[in-house]
């Protein structure tokens, strides 16, 4: 049964709440009466490309199911995404059709209009493009500066979401907090995961209640919440982190980043009953492809640097291309694959591999496997995770490059801070640097501290001198 079927079928239990946002609260059957009627006047634009400026708004949970019944494809967009971000993306997708849930942003696009046009009740017929096949583009970072669009097909969401419910992650009626950005694949879990269930979903929509997220939990009496392992700082650092007020929570999914023994250390020391799922996937796949279930009695026993990601779920193959005897690259194959990358064909070249004539992902990451299990170890590029966010450090450097008064520029991650080096050609104020690279690229790229050099350090092999840098950045 696919999600839209799911939907409606809860919509015939009229008291099933879908959305609680607190002020709002949208039952199964009034969600989708609305799903009904902004389909109708979607389905009146031509464009099968829907761009949607996203906020955590009831509209914007409309509009993404409304894209799914049509079978359009959606691309997320967090509002607070520079303008010329935007803009840039707009004309690499070469879509015409952008639509915002708060003040319609100036785009010289064909049709760029507000969510209140498309929530006029109208007698249309519905027009489903059965066509169409890739669901959903996520942006990511580009090592050239330029995003990366991932698209993902329909039959991988719909494989990925019957996982979710054949493994029983989630069960009908649920309490879920809804707390990563849409425009952010772990979303797709809370979010979509959570409706395929008849969960009821409570969007995090101010920064307070972000920031201080276990209150936010503790007044909802969340039960389920779906985070990145440094995540868990918000609530195990919080003076209210108590057994207590732990109580109602029963499930967490982690994804996203390695996952640290202390935090479920932490976690099961309030509550021994919780249940942990640990995943592991890159956006290429479907958000997550692999998951191991803990408790307060097994986690020590999976643990090895970082808590392993488990085993691949149903239909997915895993492969280590081996460096050594036991560590490698870890290949991904399997229905939740992406379809490629959007009009980028040589990137697609450079990420997947034929063996045995099935196309794998190259992932980039090291692993190695123990009883049948998979632990992460490192990176094999400049690609790093802060807070969840998957982030190029060569895409910071590209941006700065482009002040004509910097002629070098060059990121590490150090204990969860990114510190740019840079060499300056002429005078100019640090604060100017940071105020040019929140204008081009997402707040959560940039820097946390600029460090200034006079000369580019160099080893023997004349290439950066990247342990320097290291013994530098004091952090």
């Amino acid at each position: 049964m696919s999600l839209i079927e799911n939907l409606k079928k809860f919509s015939n239990e009229k008291g099933l709440l879908a959305i609680n946002s607190g002020k709002t609260k949208l039952s199964y059957y009034e969600l989708f009466k609305n799903i009904e009627i902004v389909s109708s006047n979607l389905s009146s634009y031509d464009e099968n490309i829907v761009i949607i400026l996203c906020n955590k708004k009831i509209e914007s949970y409309i509009l993404i199911l409304s894209c799914i019944l049509l079978k359009k494809t959606y691309i997320p967009i967090s509002e607070n995404t520079p303008k010329k971000k935007i803009e840039k993306i707009i004309k690499f997708t070469k879509s015409n059709f952008i639509v915002s849930t708060t003040t319609k942003k100036k785009f010289n696009i064909k049709n760029n209009i507000n969510f209140v046009q498309l929530l006029k009740k109208t007698k249309r017929s519905i027009k489903i493009n059965s066509k169409n096949n890739i669901a959903y583009i996520i942006f990511t970072s580009g090592t050239t500066g330029n995003p990366k669009g991932v698209c993902i097909s329909y039959k991988s969401l719909e494989h990925y979401l019957r996982w979710i419910k054949n493994e029983k992650i989630f069960r009908k009626g649920e309490k879920i907090s809804q707390f990563s950005s849409l425009s952010f694949d772990l979303s797709v879990v809370d979010f979509l995961g959570g409706l395929y269930q008849g969960c009821e979903i409570f969007p995090i929509q101010d920064q307070i209640d972000k920031f201080f997220y276990l209150d936010f939990l503790i007044k909802n009496k969340i039960e389920a919440i779906v985070i990145t392992p440094s995540t868990s700082n918000l609530i195990i650092k919080s003076k209210n982190f108590t057994q207590k007020n732990l109580r109602y929570l029963k499930k967490i999914f982690f994804c996203g980043e390695p996952l640290l023994k202390n935090y479920l250390n932490a976690f099961f020391k309030k509550n021994k009953k919780l249940q942990i799922i640990n995943t592991y996937g890159p956006t290429e796949t479907t958000v997550s492809v692999s998951y191991l279930k803990l408790n307060s009695k097994n986690f020590k026993n999976y643990y090895n640097k970082y808590i392993s990601i488990g085993r691949p779920i149903k239909n997915i193959n895993f492969k280590i291309l081996r460096k050594n005897k036991n560590i490698g690259e870890l290949l991904i194959a399997g229905p939740q694959n992406f379809i490629g990358y959007l009009n980028n064909k040589k990137m697609d070249s450079l990420k997947t591999l034929i063996i045995n004539k099935k196309k794998y992902y190259k992932t980039n990451d090291l692993f190695f496997k123990k009883n049948n299990n998979y632990y992460f170890l490192s990176r094999n590029d400049d690609q790093i995770k802060k807070n969840g966010f998957r982030i190029e450090l060569s895409e910071i450097n590209e941006c700065i490059l482009k002040i004509k008064k910097i002629s070098f520029a060059y990121s590490i991650f150090k204990k969860d801070k990114i510190i740019t080096f840079i060499k300056k050609d002429k005078i100019i104020d640090n604060k100017n640097i940071l105020n040019y690279v929140k204008k081009n690229i997402e707040i959560y790229k940039v820097p946390d501290k600029l460090i200034n050099i006079n000369h580019v350090p160099l080893n023997n092999n004349k290439k950066i001198d990247i342990k320097l840098l290291n013994k530098i950045a004091n952090v």
